[in-house]
């Protein structure tokens, strides 16, 4: 029987197993070699797979956090852990983490009469209800919610408007009332190269890992149904997960980090998570260096549309030029929050390509902002080539999936069906920056039923489950 095991290693599975493992090293230099961890990690598909939500070459992260301020210690915590693990695989080569900056930009125009810098980036200029729905902060503004994250938490910020936004960032078509934060200690990560480094650590730790296993549901045998107490928790407890194709596996605590696949595996949760299809697409800029790391920062528009549709939430999103990927030249635009909603997430494997529809959608909501989009449409539009094969000017696109909770925030702690099963759910698509953060603290509940990291405001207690 396994101590310990992990059904998914996604971003937050494979930070979990890693810090279970640190905790076997830790028991282990103590020399209480009879009290070592036994620890399994199991994925569904290959490691680093693209039908999930771990994938894409890279991801921004940022501290200065407009969704709810309660982040701020788990985004710290996560950075840091991103880089001690970059340091830990320096022979290796794998550069993990990239500051350059993240730049939000909001618009006064929708936050109404409050055009004055002191009312948008003041101290009182937002007033958090935690009860309430994470798009409150729309309605406040993604700067003002941003400065009250880095006041409370002194992270350092930079306030620009429109004129002085046009001057440092030409990449960008910035309006008249578009006012923006700079956050200097943002920038981002490469989501795959992480996963990877995290599951390695996690093996020389002495973790097991095993691909291409599907777990089909999670039974908890409870305290004296069954004899045989030797194999069991110390209370006679313990977990069976049923594996599609092979042998059921059976283990005293485990951990569901399933992403897309949280509701079928942990079915109490599913009413309150519902999976969409989002886009994220890839545009070569050539040898312009503007678009470097150096020079762009990674950026967050809020919301696009002007008009009423279900999409008026959405924002959009992008990142420079990686100088370390094999497409340096390459620079990443992707849409925050479109509602397509995916009704079955193993109704097709691998995902279906990316639409000309899809396309459309994001060349549209990129145009008016991102130069390269906008350039690129006016140029095609004159020469009247959008019948051509490839009127768009992205290179290459791809879809990913988010799992959202009701209130955009996430799911963290144990089902109450459960006493021996712990999970994470619902990261609503602002997850991977804080994937250390959350496998430590499943790791944490998982071997001694609390942790030290701020996740009270995350307990799935909220909903009843």
């Amino acid at each position: 029987m396994w101590d310990v095991v992990v059904v998914g290693l996604g971003g937050v599975g494979s930070f979990a197993l890693r810090s279970l493992a640190r905790r076997k090293r830790d028991i282990l230099q103590t020399k209480n070699s009879h009290k070592s961890l036994n620890i399994l990690g199991l994925e569904r598909f290959s490691i680093g797979h693209t039908h999930g939500s771990s994938h894409g070459k890279s991801r921004i992260y940022r501290h200065a956090y407009f969704e709810h301020e309660h982040y701020v210690p788990l985004l710290l915590y996560s950075s840091n852990e991103f880089r001690l693990l970059e340091q830990q695989h320096e022979s290796k080569k794998r550069n993990i983490i990239m500051q350059c900056g993240t730049l939000v930009v909001d618009s006064v125009k929708k936050l109404g009469s409050k055009t004055n810098k002191e009312k948008i980036v003041g101290k009182d200029s937002i007033r958090h209800d935690a009860s309430k729905e994470q798009h409150h902060h729309q309605h406040q503004g993604l700067v003002a919610a941003c400065h009250r994250s880095a006041n409370q938490h002194n992270i350092p910020v930079q306030y620009m408007t429109s004129l002085e936004l046009r001057k440092r960032y030409p990449q960008f078509i910035f309006k008249d009332d578009d006012i923006g934060l700079l956050e200097p200690g943002g920038g981002f990560v490469r989501p795959e190269l992480a996963v990877r480094a995290a599951l390695d650590d996690a093996m020389e730790g002495g973790a097991k890992v095993k691909e291409n296993v599907c777990v089909t549901s999670i039974e908890e045998v409870v305290e004296g149904a069954d004899d045989n107490r030797d194999s069991c928790d110390n209370d006679g407890g313990h977990v069976i997960l049923h594996v599609e194709d092979g042998d059921d596996i059976m283990a005293k605590k485990v951990i569901v980090s399933g992403g897309a696949w949280m509701g079928k595996l942990i079915p109490e949760w599913s009413s309150h998570l519902h999976v969409t299809r989002q886009i994220q697409a890839w545009i070569d800029v050539g040898n312009d260096a503007s678009y470097e790391s150096y020079e762009m920062p990674t950026w967050i528009r809020s919301s696009w549309s002007d008009s009423s549709s279900d999409n008026d939430e959405v924002a959009i999103y992008g990142i420079p030029a990686d100088p370390l990927s094999n497409e340096p030249s390459w620079i990443k635009v992707a849409i925050h929050g479109r509602n397509d909603i995916v009704d079955d997430v193993d109704e097709a494997i691998p995902r279906p390509l990316v639409t000309n529809g899809e396309m459309k959608e994001l060349q549209l909501a990129a145009q008016d902002f991102l130069r390269p989009v906008a350039d690129t449409t006016r140029t095609r539009k004159k020469q009247h080539s959008w019948l051509s094969s490839s009127p768009y000017p992205f290179i290459e696109a791809q879809s990913c999936l988010y799992t959202n909770s009701p209130d955009g925030h996430f799911i963290v702690g144990q089902p109450q069906m459960y006493k021996r099963v712990y999970g994470a759910a619902g990261l609503s698509g602002h997850g991977f920056k804080m994937t250390p953060a959350l496998g430590k603290v499943l790791s944490d509940l998982a071997l001694d039923g609390t942790t030290s990291l701020p996740i009270d405001f995350l307990s799935p207690k909220r909903f009843g489950i």
